[in-house]
């Protein structure tokens, strides 16, 4: 679980690094370009084995780097695309955990800064306000999603222990009644002998009596 959450830790900030720095470079290209390497995680999601060990990582990575990239294109603080990287953060909020919403939204802070040229206005403060807040957000999120897998971690070791305690009962169930068999054989087989056993059937009878006491009393 740690390394996981090491991965997304990683790999959220080095998209978001990735992002930034097509866009400075690239200028106008950067959006198809971006676009293009978040299909491509997308076909490694499919093609390798990934998906099966970590299969919200890459298209969260996808999701993130494409929301930046577009938001960097498109006026970065003034983009009418800004709400995107809301809800990427969000959505790495509840899918994974409050710490790498976190750390995201850190370097989202860092990059937004360093890319807008017109320094702190008020239009800024304020997106940078409702970015930080979502931090808090997430974290409320976040714990809900806990407590939500908890109870169904709950719910899930206490079905499991009902069907092995029912296996268990059926078992020791089976087992009881074939010794009854077993018994009832020996107690047939002592009746047809011409020499009778009388110690060795009663004693069988008591066995079996208490065989039947003791599954009435469970």
């Amino acid at each position: 679980m740690q390394r996981r959450i090491l991965l997304y830790h990683i790999g959220l900030t080095l998209s978001i690094a990735l992002a930034a720095l097509t866009s400075l470079v690239l200028s106008e290209q950067a959006y198809p370009f971006i676009l293009g390497i978040s299909g491509l995680t997308f076909v490694l999601m499919r093609k390798t084995s990934i998906y099966k060990h970590h299969p919200l990582a890459l298209p969260l990575i996808a999701l993130v780097m494409l929301a930046t990239a577009i938001v960097l294109q498109t006026g970065t603080f003034s983009s009418p695309f800004f709400p995107l990287l809301y809800l990427s953060m969000l959505t790495t909020a509840f899918l994974i955990r409050s710490q790498v919403a976190l750390t995201s939204t850190i370097a989202l802070i860092i990059v937004l800064l360093l890319h807008e040229p017109q320094g702190l206005s008020s239009s800024v403060i304020i997106h940078l306000l409702f970015l930080t807040l979502m931090t808090p957000f997430a974290l409320l999120l976040s714990h809900e999603k806990v407590q939500l897998e908890l109870k169904e971690t709950e719910l899930e070791m206490e079905s499991r222990r009902k069907e092995l305690y029912q296996k268990a009962y059926r078992a020791e169930k089976d087992k009881t009644n074939s010794i009854k068999e077993n018994i009832k054989k020996s107690l047939a087989s002592i009746e047809k002998e011409n020499e009778p056993k009388p110690t060795l059937g009663r004693e069988l009878s008591d066995i079996l009596k208490k065989i039947d006491t003791a599954g009435e009393q469970k």
